[in-house]
């Protein structure tokens, strides 16, 4: 996706066309069936310590996952979420969480990565992250009833996992619970970000290019229709045009990347816009360290990886768990509802997260470039004889009132008014010169009248000016010289 430095959204729903500098995010999500040994759930679900853990690795090759040989493998120590007692949510959501898994040499590689990364991915490999999908509900966790004479209670339902088998990217677990099952797939997505010069181009027909959603309370949901429209996040995803969903079709025309730019996430949202920067730092920088993604532990020894809820009413059993924007949820829920594809739904979410964090923070970017920007302005014109005789009436009449008015006004202030008679403003500052004139002139003589009645006594080439009459500044006639 390329994300085009136009400020307001009514300017960028007008432009039509642009040559220059655009801030380019790879946006690609592939998701992968991993091959998993050593699964089992740890601790207590209603204690708050349940994690599901395992060995994970891939054992095929995919189309752009760089996998190496010997195959790498992991450990995944996760967090989950269930669904909420369906007595007490008329909720129809998947209780999806995402987890950070690390892997050191498996990953996918973004192009917008340095040349010298593709040559060896190895090191520039993306981060992964590890879906799981859980059936069942809270009211299956529910530990039993105290038994006669316990003190303590048992908060652990021993859920074990029985058999496994496996569909698309998608590997599925049973448990020794009918009503419990564990579905997992492993994906790669690196939102590396570039600067490079593109030319985009649209049509003037296309279609609402940043649609908003709609809340719908009787759902307790957004409608992201229209959303997923604009994202491609549909089922077929190339059923609609470029055009069609509001977006620019465009090429790189040149590209600088930046290879020392790091791009691993924070692992925080940054409430603090960029500070003022020397140099011009390009867009790409900053919009990477904006953008809040959950990472790997740092070590595999025993620490709990993050793991983000991506369902809104899901029961999470830890009390740090980390949820996201009912929105950006819906987005993600309703795209793999619709489509049946985790890596959409992914990609849909990212997409909108970079394109919301670029747009607030663009006035902090500082990077100058020219660009050339083709917009369109839209005007109201008739399409009909009829209605353009309307038109052309209403002006006319629109036209004659103003001359009745103007006229009207003109004649009526004719000796009426102050129209013509500046005279009235030595009033301001009067004297024994202007005093005369002052008490025989009335509001409604004019400059004329005056100057008639001083030239029939000789003084209409008099002169004032300022002088002292009494410690008084007054008005006094210019003597000759």
């Amino acid at each position: 996706r390329a994300f085009l430095p136009i400020p307001t959204r009514t300017q960028r729903e007008a432009t039509l066309s642009y040559a220059g500098a655009a801030t380019l995010v790879d946006t690609r999500v592939v998701c992968v069936r991993p091959s998993i040994s050593d699964i089992q759930i740890r601790g207590e679900w209603y204690a708050g310590d349940a994690k599901l853990s395992g060995n994970i690795w891939i054992d095929h090759q995919v189309p752009g996952i760089y996998s190496p040989i010997p195959v790498e493998r992991s450990m995944f120590d996760c967090r989950f979420a269930v669904s909420p007692d369906p007595r007490l949510s008329q909720s129809k959501e998947l209780a999806m969480s995402l987890c950070a898994v690390r892997f050191w040499n498996t990953g996918l590689i973004s192009e917008t990565r340095a040349a010298d990364s593709k040559r060896l991915p190895s090191a520039e490999t993306s981060p992964m992250y590890l879906f799981i999908n859980l059936t069942g509900t809270s009211e299956d966790w529910k530990p039993p009833p105290i038994a006669s004479g316990e003190l303590y209670p048992d908060f652990n339902v021993n859920v074990t996992v029985t058999s496994s088998q496996s569909s698309g990217e998608w590997i599925t677990f049973s448990t020794n619970y009918d009503s419990i099952s564990f579905s997992m797939t492993l994906c790669a997505t690196d939102p590396a970000t570039q600067h490079a010069e593109v030319v985009a181009t649209r049509p003037s027909f296309a279609a609402e290019p940043e649609p908003s959603a709609t809340w719908l309370p009787s759902q307790r949901s957004y409608d992201t229709e229209a959303i997923q429209k604009q994202l491609g996040a549909t089922h077929p995803s190339t059923a609609l045009s470029p055009a069609q969903r509001g977006i620019f079709s465009f090429s790189k025309t040149s590209e600088s990347w930046e290879a020392e730019v790091n791009t691993t996430f924070p692992g925080g949202w940054s409430d603090t816009p960029p500070s003022n920067r020397s140099g011009g730092s390009p867009d790409s920088y900053w919009l990477d360290t904006l953008v809040d993604m959950p990472q790997p532990a740092a070590t595999d020894l025993g620490e709990t990886m993050k793991s983000v809820v991506l369902c809104k009413f899901c029961s999470a059993n830890w009390k740090d768990s980390q949820r996201t924007d009912f929105l950006l949820v819906d987005i993600f829920q309703n795209t793999v509802r619709d489509t049946g594809s985790v890596a959409l739904g992914l990609q849909a979410l990212l997409t909108r997260v970079y394109a919301t964090v670029y747009y607030q923070f663009i006035d902090n970017f500082d990077a100058e470039t020219r660009a050339e920007m083709r917009s369109v302005v839209g005007v109201d014109k008739p399409i009909s004889r009829r209605f353009f005789t309307v038109v052309v009436a209403l002006l006319l009449t629109h036209l004659l009132l103003v001359t009745i008015v103007t006229v009207l006004f003109v004649l009526g202030a004719d000796g009426a008014g102050v129209l013509g008679s500046s005279w009235a403003a030595v009033a301001q500052v009067c004297g024994p010169e202007t005093d005369a004139w002052l008490a025989i002139a009335t509001r409604t003589t004019s400059d004329q009248d005056i100057s008639r009645m001083m030239a029939a006594v000789g003084e209409s080439h008099a002169l004032v000016g300022f002088g002292s009459v009494h410690g008084q500044l007054r008005l006094r006639r210019k003597l000759s010289t």
